[in-house]
């Protein structure tokens, strides 16, 4: 007996578990940049508070055992200088010899009780701990965030694609009585998902089988997520310590140099990169499942308004072009839409550093809003023409608030010919302008009318 069943998966729940993903991804964020400032306040602060105690600490602990010449070495420590003070004036070390080893005891002059080396690398130990402690909790909440988005995302897939998961499948009869057949589907979905969220990295590629979805074509992303992945087992269960099972799963630019026993190590880039990482690869799934259930465009909104534009505003260059170079790339999107997606995407490379120059040249706004324009000139730092361009325009072509907090005005609010605009229309400059509404249509991010947007579709 078959049974024929439709379950829609809303779109305020697609939106609204996308939302809550990237708002823990944020929320994350701010806890790595809380705590980076705060760990390296306490280390600079225990550096100065106890520079002579660790300098006492380092000579110590490199005191070498293989010398028995133990006056000779007597003499050569406490010659030695501590912050400009002889040693022996700081302290009193006694050097005994004992099974071909050299045993170390002290005493503090009253002057630097302060600076114990034993109570100096105490702290110094409990402030690395925590830098330990924050590196695996960065990196175990990376995937946790992502494990449960992929698992939503999956049940969405499963419910929007039954035959493709469930062909085959057979329930016993008794359980028709006992439950509805919705109430029977959704308890498989929710099994289906249990069972195959052991393994992320196989749950992506059964996505990848069953589903529309096509993550082959972020291979380049999935590398980088993967050695996270498995970066993240060997913090958590091998204190870092790389072994067989990470190095057959990660790919193999990240072998280099690399092998077995040898302990990896998370900088501040490599934890705040992973933050990233995490970030583009929830937009990707959200992006390929709109794809996969050929979803209205204006679905997308989510992404390139609230999403990227937003990043975009918190200097996210990275993560921008990136997402933005997926988007200019959809063709469901309008020319309008594909040309400010690629604007911004050039903000993006150009606050990085790199050349747009090839894409400048290829840039023909001839036949594009004054808008367009403007933008044009941003990114050439033609700052004379945007001034010019601005005070014939304005404010049809950008208001006050576009030019004092839009992203392609970044470079040119920097100039004296911003100070001069901005004089020249103090009292607009003066108000603050908030927009409710957290999903704005492009064309009125603009300000362009509908009439002037169907010039450009004409035009194309």
């Amino acid at each position: 007996m078959s049974v024929d069943v439709e379950i829609i998966v809303p779109n305020e729940v697609i939106k609204g578990s996308f939302l809550t993903a990237i708002q823990e991804v944020e929320a994350l964020n701010e806890f790595y940049n809380d705590f980076i400032t705060n760990w390296n306040q306490n280390k600079l602060e225990l550096e100065n508070t106890y520079k002579i105690g660790l300098a006492i600490n380092d000579v110590l602990q490199n005191i070498p055992d293989d010398e028995d010449d133990i006056e000779s070495l007597k003499a050569q420590i406490d010659e030695k200088e501590i912050v400009g003070t002889k040693l022996k004036e700081i302290i009193n070390v006694t050097l005994t010899r004992e099974n071909d080893k050299n045993n170390i005891s002290y005493s503090m002059s009253s002057d630097f009780q302060s600076q114990d080396p034993q109570l100096t690398r105490n702290k110094k130990y409990k402030l690395d701990s925590q830098r330990t402690i924050f590196c695996r909790s960065i990196l175990s909440n990376v995937i946790i965030i992502f494990e449960k988005y992929l698992a939503q995302i999956y049940e969405f897939l499963v419910v929007s694609n039954p035959e493709q998961y469930f062909e085959g499948k057979t329930i016993k009869t008794s359980r028709l009585f006992s439950a509805t057949v919705e109430e029977i589907i959704i308890s498989e979905v929710r099994e289906e998902v249990s069972n195959n969220l052991f393994d992320s990295i196989k749950t992506l590629d059964k996505m990848n089988e069953k589903s529309s979805i096509n993550l082959d074509r972020y291979i380049c992303i999935r590398k980088v997520f993967e050695e996270i992945y498995y970066r993240r087992n060997l913090f958590v269960h091998n204190e870092g310590v790389v072994n067989k099972i990470y190095l057959d799963n990660i790919h193999e630019e990240y072998k280099k140099g690399v092998k077995c026993g040898d302990r990896l190590v998370c900088d501040d880039y490599y934890l705040h990169n992973s933050i990233v990482v995490l970030k583009e690869m929830i937009c990707v799934l959200f992006y390929e499942f709109l794809v996969s259930i050929k979803s209205d465009a204006k679905n997308y909104d989510i992404l390139s308004q609230n999403i990227a534009f937003s990043a975009l505003n918190n200097e996210e260059y990275a993560f921008c072009e990136y997402i933005y170079g997926i988007l200019v790339k959809n063709k469901d999107f309008s020319f309008l839409d594909k040309s400010i997606f690629e604007v911004n995407r050039m903000i993006a490379l150009k606050q990085q550093g790199k050349s747009i120059q090839k894409w400048l040249d290829g840039f023909d706004v001839s036949a594009m809003q004054t808008q367009f324009a403007i933008a044009k000139c941003c990114l050439q730092d033609d700052f004379d023409r945007v001034y010019t361009l601005l005070s014939r325009t304005y404010p049809e072509s950008f208001n006050a608030t576009a030019i004092r907090d839009w992203p392609i005005f970044i470079d040119f609010r920097k100039t004296e010919q911003y100070e001069k605009f901005k004089l020249e229309h103090s009292d607009d400059f003066k108000q603050y302008l908030f927009d409710s509404d957290e999903t704005i249509d492009n064309l009125e991010k603009l300000n362009i009318s509908e009439n002037e947007s169907k010039l450009i579709e004409e035009c194309v």
